[in-house]
């Protein structure tokens, strides 16, 4: 039986093919992870260089606001 990859796996793969990073909702809908903040607290013990910067996204009802977004420094 194959084994099934981490929640960090999931994401530090994410981050290593879209160059601009992850935000929560990226996080949710690939790994279903609802603390992507532990996930990189995580992944940067494990000794990954991940930035951090505020973006602005637009919600389904054309609001606009500022989430977090982790990028892997590689």
């Amino acid at each position: 039986m194959k084994k099934k990859p981490s929640q960090c796996e999931i994401i530090l793969k994410f981050m290593q093919t879209h160059k601009n990073g992850i935000t929560g909702k990226q996080a949710y809908k690939a790994a279903h992870s609802m603390n992507l903040a532990q996930r990189i607290y995580d992944l940067r013990k494990q000794g990954h260089h991940i930035v951090d910067d505020y973006v602005v996204v637009t919600n389904d009802f054309g609001e606009k606001y500022r989430v977090k977004q982790y990028r892997l420094v590689r």
